[in-house]
């Protein structure tokens, strides 16, 4: 095996040169080094753990796995079948698991495995999982909870169930021992070799999350997560687009508004139900779905609000629940539909949101290069790489799609460009104008544009005139050629970065001369923003607030 690592002696020292340390390591003198053709490893003389480098996965594991743990001063090591050793003996334990490996050298662990193995120093003690006798069990503050009964543990973050494996079966188990979630309904796809994942897709069937709010000891499918009393169960995606889909609806969704919830390039996803009795059944709602972790990443939302039959939702539950998901990370469109339903009562609310990720309908393996050097191409060089990116979109894009993808990289060009030294703002502009010739939609970016100014403008590390110049061109060019004014996501509209008190970061690292120019760029973006309309958030809100019929929430958020 060829190794990448060398090891050499001088002045009494010990060094190690490898790849991620080319300069080398110096080993202590009260260090010893052991040199293995798996890999290196030191440790203090009373065995405490230094540095370790595992280079072949594989074949170190093939050799802890036929070997034999031996003892030597109360430590452990292993030997071979020849009786060679193959970990000195130094570990304070050693266990072969089901499939795996375990040592630990104080509260420092690895456990490895065929294909590779994992690592967490100073973390095994107190709380988390423990082995013993070759099974590993978990404990929290020192209190066993699980006995070491299983070949494998997991836990899931503030739950009061763990997923074990036992006779090569995965299955859920609560603290005392009892199973949960065998009430899961089998749906043809599903996968049966170990438990359903959280916010996954499953082929084609995802975990169904209802919010109950209390235990319940009849039913062994709701369990605690995320500090949450939660119902958890399977559901396909035929379900979920038949849940969707209903041309009655006062505000109905069509096959194309789930386009891209089903095709091949979407996955994490999430499914999530919930309902109210509560008057803002929409906001208790909301609230409920984020105690469950609807927002634990950026998404695309899809979202269905029932009501009762002669009842509607508030015109300021509809903006609340347009403004938090806003907020929290939505991707693109948010996909929204209202219904009524004859099995709710009077004042009660019923919510059903699906949550998914996608890598823009093309295969997450490939990737613009040439997006890097943008700023400094020519646009001879651009009109070269841009024919290779419609290529590689037809070759590797859905159909459906090939358009959508192409407007986005152009809109993505324009969106990011900056400032560069080796192109003026002539050549500049015969790049912009090249990309909107060839289909960029100029939306959004004015925001963006404002933000970039902002920084520039407030930091003495990034102050360039040039830089300003060049944004406050760029954004008279986006307002020219289309650009919504008060285009915005999350808390701030374009105007907000540039409106207000305003204070320079480091006042005294700016000369006076500075602080003057800064002030006047700031007012000149300024007054032109507000001339093409351009609001705060916060005015742009207080107009929308003013509107309670909630029919026109509803084209707002259609």
């Amino acid at each position: 095996m060829k190794r990448d690592y060398k090891i050499y002696k001088k002045s009494g020292y010990t060094y190690v040169h490898y790849d991620g340390f080319p300069k080398g390591i110096k080993i202590e003198k009260n260090k010893n080094l052991y040199d293995y053709e798996w890999g290196w490893m030191t440790v203090t003389h009373d065995g405490k753990y230094y540095e370790f480098h595992d280079d072949n996965h594989s074949l170190f594991f093939n050799l802890l796995w036929d070997g034999s743990v031996f003892e030597a001063n109360n430590r452990y090591g292993v030997i071979d079948k020849d009786g060679n050793e193959v970990l000195p003996p130094v570990f304070d334990q050693i266990e072969k698991l089901g499939e795996s490996v375990f040592g630990r050298l104080g509260n420092s662990y690895w456990e490895f495995k065929e294909f590779g193995s994992s690592t967490l120093r100073g973390k095994y003690g107190n709380s988390g999982f423990f082995v013993e006798n070759g099974k590993k069990g978990w404990r929290n503050d020192s209190v066993v909870v699980i006995p070491a009964e299983y070949d494998d543990i997991k836990h899931a973050s503030n739950s009061n169930f763990y997923m074990v494996l036992q006779n090569r079966q995965w299955f859920y188990i609560n603290e005392k021992g009892d199973r949960v979630l065998t009430n899961v309904r089998e749906i043809e796809g599903a996968e049966n070799t170990i438990p359903f994942p959280f916010h996954t897709g499953e082929n084609d069937v995802l975990v169904l999350q209802e919010y109950v709010g209390h235990e319940d000891e009849n039913d062994n499918n709701v369990v605690l997560l995320h500090d949450v009393w939660q119902r958890l169960d399977r559901i396909s995606g035929k379900e979920i687009c038949k849940v969707f889909i209903n041309p009655n609806d006062e505000l109905p969704l069509t096959d194309k508004d789930l386009e891209l919830f089903n095709n091949n390039f979407s996955y994490e996803y999430a499914a999530y139900q919930v309902k109210s009795q509560e008057p803002m059944g929409i906001i208790d709602c909301l609230k409920k779905l984020q105690a469950m972790g609807l927002h634990s990443n950026t998404w695309h939302y899809i979202v269905k609000v029932w009501k009762c039959p002669e009842e509607n939702p508030e015109a300021e539950e509809l903006r609340f629940l347009r403004y938090q998901i806003e907020e929290n990370g939505q991707i693109g469109k948010l996909h929204f539909c209202l219904a009524h339903d004859r099995s709710l009562h009077s004042g009660e609310t019923k919510m059903f949101v699906v949550t998914h990720y996608n890598e823009r309908c093309w295969p997450a393996s490939w990737e613009f290069d040439w997006w890097d050097n943008r700023n400094e191409l020519s646009l001879d060089n651009i009109k070269k790489e841009l024919t290779k990116l419609r290529r590689i979109i037809n070759k590797s894009v859905l159909p459906p799609f090939k358009q959508e993808v192409w407007e986005d990289q152009l809109h993505g060009c324009i969106y990011s460009m900056e400032y560069s030294k080796k192109r003026t703002w002539n050549e500049t502009l015969k790049v912009l104008d090249y990309f909107k010739s060839r289909g960029a939609q100029i939306v959004n970016g004015i925001r963006s544009e404002a933000e970039k100014i902002d920084f520039t403008l407030r930091s003495k590390n990034l102050f360039s005139r040039a830089k300003c110049s060049f944004h406050l061109r760029k954004l008279k060019w986006l307002l020219d050629n289309g650009a919504d004014v008060n285009a915005h996501y999350g808390n701030y509209a374009g105007l907000d970065y540039l409106a207000g008190n305003y204070k320079h970061f480091g006042d005294d690292n700016f000369c006076e001369r500075d602080k003057v120019y800064i002030d006047d760029m700031r007012s000149k973006i300024t007054d032109l923003l507000i001339e093409h309309g351009a609001k705060t958030l916060q005015q742009l809100r207080e107009e929308e607030s003013s509107n309670e019929d909630y029919k026109v929430e509803l084209m707002r958020m259609s």
